[in-house]
């Protein structure tokens, strides 16, 4: 059987590896800074008219602006902006990547491809490459229209994985290794090195990815989680299944781009998503939600309810593989809902944000955020976790397109 996750030919600017003219090439994640375009026009004034792989994607901000159509039209554009010459293929690779971060920690990870067959984004598949939170479809739309009307292939989907020593064995190696590109990214991004992949190493590398897939399906426990990008991979898998309901070429659209990342690194970090109910009784509803968390058997957390100047600690009951965010989602939701709506949850990424807004009304709730570990073990067994369980890192820490791959 192939791998899932495997080799690609990658596509890179002619740029000597520690050229200046990487910094404009290579921009954030398309679905960040969505309420900012502020920052968006400032990549613009960075790139110019330099190539740049701004141009071929949507950055969100746009959506549903005049600026829309024009972005659009600029991605139909691309390839002969691009010309023939700029772009160098190195066939059959992958790219290892080290993303050194504002914190200074280290983010390692692997470039390269994954059939969309392994991936899902329906609720409760059961394979190979699985989503992490749900899809929203209403999302999707947009990024097919983009992807149909691309020829090149630019990604910010990161995989999660459990097999660090296919990542310590390049690391050792990583010196022997050709430097692909090297360089700061723009907008407080911090720093890039690509390595290319190849020959015995190539070899070794597959051997590997190919024995971890191996072994994880045999142990019925998923090999790879969407950490990043999950809508960008649904829309990949959409597009997709477009051409095969149309009997049209799929080329390189059966596979996707993504980065391969160890999810132990300790540069990933999960922050917990704080919860805040509006328009809640808080002494009816603390009651209800403590009734409903509850049993006395498991494991306990301890939650803390913070409304007014007041301050509450309770403890939530875990069964085996359920965490904290799901069993309070679940006892909040059931409270909205025998209340018809009238209350509304919303979801806070900081502490002393929620605190601001307990003091004008809300009810909110501190927790300690999803483990790590817990990752893995959690959505083989009950699939997606319950919405906004958790953040990874801030915005200027997404990945950057960087390679491309040619879908047509």
């Amino acid at each position: 059987m192939d791998n899932v996750f495997k080799k690609t030919d990658v596509l890179l600017p002619y740029y000597e590896s520690d050229s200046g003219e990487w910094e404009t090439w290579s921009v954030i994640a398309c679905d960040q800074h969505t309420s900012e375009p502020s920052y968006w026009e400032a990549c613009s004034k960075l790139v110019k008219d330099s190539p740049s792989t701004l141009g071929l994607v949507l950055p969100e901000a746009y959506l549903g602006t005049e600026l829309e159509d024009e972005k659009k039209e600029a991605i139909k554009r691309a390839p002969r902006s691009l010309g023939g010459t700029f772009l160098k293929e190195y066939k059959d690779a992958l790219v290892y990547v080290e993303r050194t971060l504002s914190s200074g920690l280290i983010r390692r990870g692997i470039v390269g491809a994954v059939s969309l067959d392994a991936y899902s984004y329906e609720r409760g598949a059961e394979c190979d490459i699985r989503p992490t939170e749900g899809t929203v479809k209403e999302r999707i739309p947009p990024r097919v229209a983009v992807r149909r009307d691309s020829v090149y292939e630019a990604s910010h989907v990161m995989l999660f994985c459990e097999c660090p020593d296919v990542f310590d064995l390049l690391t050792s190696k990583k010196d022997y290794m050709k430097v692909l590109y090297d360089f700061d990214l723009m907008q407080g991004g911090g720093h890039i090195t690509g390595r290319l992949v190849s020959g015995e190493l190539l070899e070794r590398v597959e051997g590997m990815i190919a024995h971890y897939e191996e072994e994880r399906r045999a142990s019925h426990t998923m090999p790879y989680g969407v950490g990043d990008g999950n809508h960008s991979l649904a829309s990949a898998k959409a597009y997709l299944e477009e051409l095969r309901e149309a009997g049209a070429p799929i080329g390189g659209a059966a596979d996707a781009l993504v980065e391969l990342v160890p999810i132990s690194e300790r540069a990933i970090v999960f922050e917990p998503i704080y919860k805040a109910v509006y328009g809640a009784d808080p002494v009816d509803f603390l009651t209800f939600v403590k009734n409903r968390t509850y049993t006395g058997e498991g494991k306990a957390r301890a939650v803390t309810a913070i409304f007014g100047d007041n301050s509450d600690v309770f403890h939530v009951s875990l069964g085996d593989g359920e965490i904290v965010c799901g069993v309070l989602q679940d006892a909040i939701d059931d409270y909205i809902s025998m209340r018809g709506g009238k209350c509304k949850c919303d979801y806070i990424h900081g502490k002393d944000d929620l605190v601001a807004l307990a003091e004008r009304g809300a009810v909110g709730f501190l927790f300690d955020g999803i483990e790590k570990e817990d990752l893995f073990p959690y959505v083989t067994k009950y699939g997606v976790l319950p919405r906004k369980a958790f953040s990874m890192g801030e915005a200027c820490e997404k990945r950057y397109y960087t390679e491309l791959r040619k879908l047509k």
